[in-house]
């Protein structure tokens, strides 16, 4: 495993963060947290291309729930906190935008 990013800025915020979706190859992830899952409401085709790029993604099960966010969406897997924290040891680098 490569480098995980994490997402914490919204899109309708700041859009910098989400120019790592183009630094992201395969064997990397990206994982929104807080604000970051905001993306999520309308992701358009953005998951899908970096799913078939071969980028995991991931997203914090509580940071949906507290912004109500539901989706059934199957380019990305809801992690818990100790799930967020697998993911942090696995990667060899995280980088937090």
């Amino acid at each position: 495993m490569n480098v995980l990013y994490l997402i914490t800025c919204s899109p309708f915020q700041r859009t910098e963060p989400y120019l790592d979706f183009e630094l992201a190859e395969k064997g990397d992830a990206i994982l929104f947290l807080q604000c970051g899952v905001n993306i999520l409401k309308n992701p358009g085709d953005t998951l899908k291309n970096l799913v078939e790029k071969g980028v995991k993604i991931y997203a914090g099960g509580e940071c949906l729930r507290a912004r109500a966010i539901k989706t059934d969406d199957k380019n990305f897997e809801i992690v818990d906190y100790d799930g967020i924290a697998d993911l942090i040891l696995k990667y060899k680098q995280t980088v937090v935008c």
